[in-house]
């Protein structure tokens, strides 16, 4: 007669090992899938950052080119065109100061963003 008792032992001690090495494959196969996951849509991601960069520099220098032609003498524009020192004007309800169209920047320097929505290019804008 067999010895059940011992072929349930062998057989315990099988499907210990099978499921270290199960979970040790699934835990790889978890991390390849995530890594290349992670790297596909990482570049996906870059793609549209690079396309929203693009249109939001348009943005920021034809908000540039706006403000240097409304403002004439009263803007002093330096670093490209990223910059510009505001002296004020009386028709202009905007505090004078350096105002920068790069938001981190900006608040590095603890400078005015300048933006589409500021008060500054609110008010330059009705004038067209």
């Amino acid at each position: 007669m067999p010895d059940i008792g011992g072929d349930q032992a062998a057989f315990d001690k099988l499907q210990a090992e099978l499921d270290i090495q199960i979970d040790a494959r699934m835990a790889d196969t978890r991390r390849n899938l995530l890594e290349n996951f992670d790297y596909e849509v990482h570049e996906r991601l870059k793609v549209y950052k690079d396309q929203a960069w693009t249109v939001l520099t348009d943005r920021q220098r034809w908000l540039a080119d706006l403000a240097r032609q409304e403002l004439g003498g009263a803007a002093q524009f330096f670093d490209g065109w990223r910059r510009f020192t505001f002296s004020g004007l009386p028709s202009v309800d905007a505090p004078p100061g350096v105002y920068n169209l790069d938001w981190r920047d900006a608040e590095a320097r603890n400078e005015h963003f300048f933006r589409f929505e500021h008060t500054l290019a609110q008010k330059i804008a009705v004038t067209l």
